[in-house]
């Protein structure tokens, strides 16, 4: 429905450009044009965001799109050629057969990427990928689930951070100076803070409904304990993302 919406808006706005300047002057085409970039501009962010959140879908849902849009030129052109008795009926029923049979390939719903396991969330981290299976699935005994919804605060500038988080499903904008950060599925965020006990530089917000995994600040310490190679991993990670904000 984005998409499709999307493409609606573009043919509008060309349309807008193109006639209404002519007949009714510049200031309602103005006036049009402001509003339909606001419209354009929030369905890029709403197809931007599911496109974090289910990155593979996202990405054959597109094609599938191409594809129907592809499958819908080509039928009008044989239905001008067989209307221009460029080509009889009997040919123009073949290519028909053709066409419907493509038609039904593209048709087949993707599969749908809900979200990650956590064993398998952990290992797309860089810090957790060095662990052998047994470390990571103790680590993930120790993540905790949460929702978010679309336009919450997950994490406020300026608390304390008591935990990180895990982004099993979903899309999220870190509002960071001098520009926003987008993060989506498989990424985490929040680790600078929990590791040295400092505040939040940052707010956090849910772009779409995210399925959240949180490790508390107390839990990752215990860790440093059974895994030392893992703390070592860990504060080299924070030290650098802190040397890469001052250098901002």
């Amino acid at each position: 429905m984005q998409l499709a919406a999307r493409f609606v808006l573009q043919n509008v706005i060309a349309f807008n450009r193109d006639q209404i300047e002519e007949l009714f002057g510049p200031g309602p085409s103005k006036a049009m044009a402001q509003q339909l970039e606001l419209r354009f501009g929030a369905i890029d962010r709403a197809i931007s965001a599911l496109k974090l959140q289910y990155p593979t879908y996202a990405r054959q849902l597109e094609m599938q799109f191409l594809a129907r849009t592809a499958a819908r030129l080509e039928e009008e052109r044989y239905r001008r050629l067989r209307a221009e008795s460029i080509i009889n009926q009997e040919v123009f029923d073949d290519l028909q057969r053709s066409l419907r049979q493509r038609r039904r390939a593209v048709e087949v719903r993707p599969t749908l990427d809900l979200g990650l396991k956590r064993d398998d969330l952990l290992g797309r981290v860089p810090m957790f990928a060095t662990l052998d299976a047994k470390a990571r699935r103790s680590v993930a005994r120790l993540l905790r689930p949460r929702l978010a919804v679309p336009g919450e605060v997950i994490v406020h500038m300026g608390e304390h951070g008591d935990a990180m988080y895990f982004i099993s499903s979903g899309a999220v904008e870190v509002r960071i100076l001098p520009t926003a950060v987008h993060l989506g599925s498989g990424d985490f965020f929040g680790e600078l803070a929990s590791l040295v006990a400092d505040r939040r530089n940052a707010d956090v917000v849910a772009l779409g409904y995210c399925e959240l995994l949180t490790l508390a600040a107390r839990d990752l310490n215990r860790l440093f304990g059974t895994e030392p190679a893992l703390r070592d991993q860990i504060h080299a990670v924070a030290q650098a993302r802190i040397a890469a904000t001052e250098i901002s």
